[in-house]
C-alpha cells in the first residue's frame, strides 16, 4: 500500500506567533516549546452554584476594587465576562512560570467551553483495551458512547444552542442530520426549552429516528442522503418565521464543543502518566463533515504538536481526503450509506479550513474493515455503529500498512446502531 493511501498531507507546521492559526505554514519547523496540558485553574471558577464561592478572597477583592483604566470596574462581581477575564488571567499566570507569553485563543476558548459544558456532557473514559490491535501498540478508546445520547455530538450542539438569544429560543431551531446530531439538538432543546425540528433522510437507522422523537423533536423524513435532507431543511427554514439553523459540523461553536474531546484526551494521558511526549503517539478521528477532527486537531496540535492527528474515512465516502489532495473542497457524486454517521458528499467550509491546517494525515478503510472493528468491539461488550468503529478500523489499517507502533487513541464516537445494520456488519466481516 502506497504512502499516499494513508497520508495525504505534508507535515504539520505552525508558528506560535502566527496571527492566523488556520493557515498551514509549509516548510516551518515544529514548535519546540509546549503549553501545559492542564492549566492550574480551579474547577469552581466557572461552575459554582453559589456565585460568592466562585472566587478566592483575593479575586473578590479585585472585583470590588475600582482601578483606573479598568473597563470592568463597577460591574457586579458575578459578571460572566469578568469571570472569563479572570479565567484567562489565571491561565496566563500559570504560563508565566513556563516562560511562555500566552495560550492561543483557540485553546483558551476550548478550555473555557469544557468547563461550561460540565453537568451537560460527560467527561468520557479513555480506556486501555487489549486484543483489538496486533503487535506492541497500545490502544486507548475514547468512549464517547458514554454521553447521554450515546455519541459525542451533544458537545457541539449544546455549546452552540446555549448561546441563542431569548428571541431565537422562542422561535425554535431546525437542523438536518443522519441521526446523532438530531438527538444532540433535540436533547439540547429539552434542556434549554427550545422547540426542535429535524430533517432526516430515508434510510436513517430506526434507533436514531426514535431517539430524536423520544426527546420531543419534530422529525421530518426527506431525501435519500444527508445533502438532500439538508436542502429540504433550508427550504423549511426559509418558509418559517425565524427558525435558527443548527449545523452538524460547520460552525465555530460546534467545532469548539467537539474540540473539548481533544482537551480531555491530553488531560487524561497526563493524569494516567502515559508516556506520549514523542512522535509515536496518535489520535485517530472519524471524519464526515470534518467538524470533529477540526476541533480535536486544532487543540491537540497547538498544545502537543508532536502528537499525530489522523483522520479516518470510508473508501467510498472520502470527501475530506479528496479535498486535501485537491487543495480545495471536493463534492462527491455519491456516498456509501453504510457508515451513515459520516456519509456526506462535501465537508464543511470552516471545518475544512481548520482541519487542513492541523491534521497530519488520512486513512481510508473499506466496509469490511469497519465491520470487523464493529464485530470485535461487540465481542467485548461494546455495541458500536459503523462511524463509531471507524477510528479503530483506521488504527488497524495504519499499523498494518506502515508497521508503526506506539500509543494509539481511537475515538469511539457513537453506539447507535440497529440490529439490521449489525447483522450486515457480521456478514461483511465474515465475507
Amino acid at each position: 500500500m502506497s504512502a499516499e493511501k494513508y497520508n495525504v498531507l505534508e507535515p504539520y507546521a505552525l508558528r506560535v506567533e502566527s496571527q492566523y492559526p488556520y493557515e498551514t505554514l509549509r516548510g516551518q519547523s515544529h514548535v519546540t516549546e509546549e503549553f501545559p496540558v492542564i492549566p492550574d485553574i480551579p474547577d469552581d471558577l466557572m461552575s459554582a452554584s453559589d456565585e460568592h464561592e466562585a472566587f478566592t478572597p483575593a479575586e473578590r477583592e479585585r472585583l470590588y476594587s475600582s482601578q483606573d483604566g479598568d473597563p470592568m470596574s463597577g460591574y457586579p462581581y458575578n459578571s460572566a465576562i469578568r469571570k472569563g477575564m479572570l479565567y484567562e488571567q489565571r491561565a496566563a499566570e500559570r504560563l508565566a512560570v513556563t516562560g511562555l507569553q500566552r495560550l492561543p485563543d483557540d485553546v483558551l476558548t476550548t478550555l473555557r467551553t469544557q468547563k461550561l459544558l460540565k453537568g451537560v456532557t460527560v467527561r468520557t473514559s479513555l480506556e486501555a483495551i487489549s486484543g483489538l490491535v496486533d503487535g506492541s501498540a497500545a490502544l486507548l478508546l475514547k468512549q464517547e458512547t458514554e454521553q447521554p445520547i450515546g455519541a459525542y455530538k451533544l458537545r457541539g450542539a449544546y455549546n452552540m444552542m446555549r448561546k441563542l438569544t431569548d428571541e431565537q429560543r422562542a422561535r425554535g431551531v431546525i437542523t438536518a442530520s443522519t441521526g446523532n446530531h438530531a438527538r444532540a439538538v433535540a436533547m439540547s432543546g429539552e434542556l434549554l426549552g427550545v422547540s426542535v425540528t429535524v430533517v432526516m433522510p430515508y434510510g436513517t437507522p430506526e434507533v436514531k429516528i426514535l431517539g430524536a422523537k423520544e426527546l420531543h423533536a419534530n422529525v421530518v423524513m426527506h431525501g435519500e442522503n444527508f445533502d438532500e435532507a439538508k436542502a429540504h431543511c433550508q427550504e423549511l427554514r426559509a418558509q418559517s418565521e425565524g427558525l435558527t439553523y443548527v449545523p452538524p459540523y460547520d460552525h465555530e461553536d460546534i467545532i469548539t464543543g467537539q474540540g473539548t474531546i481533544g482537551a480531555e484526551i491530553l488531560q487524561q494521558l497526563e493524569e494516567g502518566n502515559i508516556p506520549y511526549n514523542q512522535e509515536s503517539t496518535y489520535v485517530f478521528v472519524p471524519v464526515g463533515g470534518a467538524g470533529l477532527i477540526a476541533g480535536i486537531a486544532r487543540y491537540v496540535k497547538q498544545v502537543r504538536p508532536h502528537v499525530q492527528v489522523i483522520g479516518v474515512e470510508p473508501e467510498n465516502c472520502d470527501a475530506f481526503a479528496r479535498s486535501l489532495e485537491a487543495g480545495q473542497r471536493v463534492t462527491l457524486d455519491t456516498v456509501d450509506p453504510f457508515a451513515d454517521g459520516v456519509a456526506v458528499r462535501r465537508v464543511g467550509e470552516l471545518s475544512f479550513r481548520i482541519a487542513r491546517a492541523y491534521v497530519d494525515g488520512v486513512v481510508r478503510v473499506g466496509n469490511r474493515e469497519i465491520s470487523s472493528a464493529m464485530v470485535d468491539l461487540d465481542a467485548q461488550g461494546m455495541r458500536t455503529e459503523p462511524a463509531g468503529a471507524l477510528a479503530l478500523a483506521g488504527v488497524r489499517a495504519f499499523i498494518e500498512r506502515t508497521g508503526k507502533s506506539g500509543v494509539f487513541v481511537a475515538i469511539r464516537s457513537g453506539q447507535n446502531v440497529d440490529d439490521t445494520k449489525m447483522h450486515r456488519a457480521v456478514e461483511l466481516a465474515n465475507s
